[in-house]
């Protein structure tokens, strides 16, 4: 959503008249770079909960190994060794990243919908100007 609204922006600054680029040009560069710097944090953070999520796959195929025949719990779910024969089970704990608990990463995840929100408004706003 991001790369098409900045794509749009671009064509229509494709057809501002000379003069008023300039204007443009420092209306609209403070909130790409307000876009960019919170798509940026997303994508680490969205990196490091990937990371983490393998960790914790990683750490539970070793607790699970085939070798242990009594049955554990894992995340709160009850798991046998006849779990283990259908992958998907254990997939799907892992398929979808969670957002991030923590304030920090919650807040991050709500600036960065309201920044995509604000973006594709002042694109919207931008073509009917120049339309």
């Amino acid at each position: 959503q991001l790369r098409s609204n900045i794509l749009e922006m671009e064509k229509l600054c494709l057809k501002v008249q000379k003069d008023d680029l300039g204007l443009l040009k420092r209306m609209i560069d403070p909130v790409k770079e307000e876009a960019s710097a919170a798509t940026a944090e997303f994508l680490q953070l969205h990196l490091e909960s990937v990371e983490e999520l393998k960790k914790q796959y990683n750490d539970e195929e070793t607790l699970l190994q085939p070798s242990l025949t009594r049955s554990m719990t894992v995340g709160g779910t009850f798991h046998t060794t006849e779990d283990e024969a259908d992958p998907q089970s254990m997939t799907q704990i892992y398929v979808l990243p969670e957002i991030p608990r923590d304030q920090n990463a919650a807040e991050s995840w709500e600036t960065l919908e309201a920044d995509l929100i604000e973006l594709s408004q002042l694109v919207t706003d931008f073509s009917l100007l120049v339309n």
